[in-house]
């Protein structure tokens, strides 16, 4: 490992749920190599704007079935610390709940 910290400035965004995916890829010997990859969820915040953002780092695009996928996300209502959410599966509800911005 180098230890090298490379800083990058994200400009300015719209309100609301940004995603940004890092990778690296290196020739070595002729042949590329590519580093695992980060991905990560930001939320862009406008205070004229009072839309709800709702966010989520998950982004698993197959599993088993019967598997207990846990699904991270927060939500955020620039006039309210909580807010009441709904979780649907296929179309119906399956738990409503009032979570916090946590």
């Amino acid at each position: 490992m180098s230890g090298r910290q490379l800083t990058y400035i994200i400009p300015k965004q719209s309100h609301g749920s940004h995603s940004l995916r890092v990778y690296f890829e290196s020739e070595i010997n002729g042949e590329i190599v590519t580093s695992n990859e980060l991905y990560y969820e930001f939320i862009f915040i406008d205070e004229s704007s009072q839309n709800t953002i709702i966010a989520s780092s998950f982004n698993k695009t197959t599993a088993n079935q019967y598997d207990a996928i846990a699904i991270p996300f927060r939500v955020y209502t620039p006039q309210s610390s909580t807010t009441a959410i709904a979780i649907y599966l296929n179309g119906n509800i399956v738990s409503q709940q009032t979570v916090d911005r946590t």
